[in-house]
């Protein structure tokens, strides 16, 4: 046995400064270790300490996870992927907020130009926004996804190799195939689809990466031309004189894409869960190709129980925010008889000059975007508290917990076609040869997926009745689960028989969540095929005509 001293540790004050350096050496090395083999030379900054609090606006960061095999012997057969977007510019609603809310700071600095809160403060966009850019991917959500398909194919060579199309063959939509790659019809998850599509193929050709050259290649490659000529190809490809042009990407139109927009085609849903009346139904249905992302494309006019408890939610925890915001700016004290408030900012300053919630609830907004596009954060959100954050981060998973997940049953139910289609591939993988399947599609895909499974489920409901420590300690943080570039990944393998008298192969499933593996809710460490199937057999079975009849 070897003998220890139970004297507690103790350094000398001339060994501190020695100690300190060390520490701080070792943090530098790690850092830029992970900088170095994690993301290579289009490495991101580390995330800044709110980050953790964006909810499904956070950004993708990689946690330098391996896949790791079932156990010795076993051969991976199949690949499934689905993954969100990557960082996108905000939509046209968020920029006129963003904008709104600037215009209001520079009307009030005008009025108390010596007032402390304007120090080191920009009264501007911390990034370049038009209508053009509305949505698109950022230059760091292309890099996200580019980096997720180099960093796959790097862990699965040999199945992707055996999966891949030969260069310049025309690919279809074959779910039942080898391989498909797939997007829904917006020109986000179109360009995530290519950036991934490129990051595997330059892995697979070991090209150096090129920081300059790949942005060359995205300006040229991500073009709305080439996004709206293969949409084209895609919705009438027996229309096409020339095969050769086939899309790289095939893009799934929203009038049949069952799998991965069930959101957009279940009456039930959209009249219980998103409020929507008959007559925004119908225009909704009529609109299955319009472009406008689901989260903006629909007014509300029902108060729903998403609305209802978030309400219920602001009206507990929202009051103390506003308070210590109008605690620290104190305009009352910097403003004279003479100053009035200006015309359209009414929501933002009471009659009094205190700020009111909206302005406090914009000015996130603002600082959100400037932590998920330029990493900023010393200016609009050094205003903003870890517990403020906490509280913003909650109130936006309230909605994502009723219109996405396990707040109301239809809200994750109607992933089922989708579910259905994972586990048929799995199943042809398992029966037939190694395939690879790619999907590119949106948080209300992801999350309905995550609930289905049974992943992240807390044992208490999210409402105003939840404390700080509940909030800080739950599973559903659509920051952590859902960020931009969220992807799972459905991995099977091959494996050796269990036993002389099992089957001479065993078919194991793994699910992999930001590229860290997640438990099967109801397996045990190795969840076979049929074992899969029958923990989902009631969603493989269920169809969404029966699920969203009203």
């Amino acid at each position: 046995m070897v003998k220890t001293n139970n004297k507690p540790a103790s350094s000398s004050p001339s060994q501190l400064p020695y100690v300190l350096f060390l520490i701080l050496a070792l943090s530098l090395a790690f850092y830029l270790q992970q900088r170095t083999t994690i993301e290579g030379p289009l490495g991101f900054p580390p995330p800044s300490p709110l980050h953790q609090y964006l909810s499904t606006k956070n950004t993708y960061h990689y946690s330098g996870k391996n896949v790791t095999l079932p156990t010795e012997g076993c051969v991976p057969v199949h690949f499934g992927l689905l993954s969100r977007h990557g960082t996108r510019y905000p939509s046209p609603k968020v920029g006129k907020k963003m904008t709104r809310v600037l215009s209001f700071l520079e009307a009030l600095k005008n009025k108390v130009p010596l007032h402390p809160v304007w120090h080191k403060k920009d009264i501007r966009l911390p990034f370049e926004f038009s209508d053009k850019t509305a949505n698109v991917l950022t230059p760091r959500g292309r890099k996200e996804m580019y980096l997720l398909g180099w960093r796959w194919y790097d862990q699965l060579p040999q199945l992707f190799d055996q999966a891949l199309p030969e260069p310049n063959s025309a690919p279809t939509l074959n779910l039942n195939g080898i391989f498909s790659i797939s997007a829904t019809q917006t020109f986000r998850t179109w360009q995530s689809a290519k950036c991934f599509q490129k990051g595997v193929a330059d892995k697979k050709k070991s090209v150096t990466l090129d920081p300059q050259e790949l942005e060359k290649f995205f300006e040229t490659e991500l073009t709305e031309e080439k996004y709206r000529k293969d949409l084209s190809f895609s919705i009438s490809p027996s229309s096409q004189p020339d095969k050769s042009s086939a899309p790289s990407v095939y893009v799934r139109p929203s009038a049949s894409d069952f799998a991965l927009r069930f959101f957009d085609h279940c009456d039930k849903y959209l009249a219980e869960v998103r409020g929507e009346g008959v007559e925004e139904r119908k225009k909704h249905s009529e609109q299955k190709t319009f472009e406008a992302p689901p989260e903006d494309s629909h007014g509300k006019k029902v108060l729903t129980l998403s609305k209802k408890t978030s309400k219920a939610f602001k009206a507990v925890f929202f009051n103390q925010i506003t308070s210590r915001f109008n605690q620290h700016w104190q305009l009352k004290q910097h403003i004279t008889s003479e100053h009035k408030i200006d015309a359209g900012f009414e929501d933002y300053l009471s009659p009094d000059w205190e700020l009111t919630g909206d302005f406090v609830d914009d000015l996130w907004t603002l600082c959100t975007n400037e932590l998920s596009h330029v990493d900023t954060f010393t200016n609009w959100c050094s205003e903003f508290s870890h517990e403020d954050g906490l509280i913003f981060d909650f109130q936006s998973d309230i909605k994502n917990y009723y219109e996405k997940a396990y707040g109301q049953n239809i809200s994750y139910h109607i992933a089922a076609p989708l579910l259905q289609e994972i586990y048929s591939q799995l199943r042809t993988s398992a029966l037939e040869s190694p395939s690879v399947h790619l999907r590119f599609a949106h948080a209300e895909t992801i999350l309905p997926l995550y609930s289905i499974l049974g992943l992240y489920k807390d044992e208490f409901e999210l409402n105003e009745k939840v404390n700080l420590e509940q909030m800080t300690k739950r599973q559903f943080r659509s920051s952590v689960i859902s960020p931009m570039g969220a992807n799972i990944a459905f991995l099977l393998f091959k494996c050796p028989a269990s036993s002389s008298s099992s089957p001479p192969t065993r078919d194991i499933v793994k699910i992999y969540v930001n590229e860290r593996e997640e438990k099967i809710p109801g397996c045990d460490d190795e969840c076979e095929l049929h074992e899969f199937a029958a923990l989902y057999q009631s969603h493989l079975t269920s169809s969404l005509d029966s699920l969203c009849r009203l």
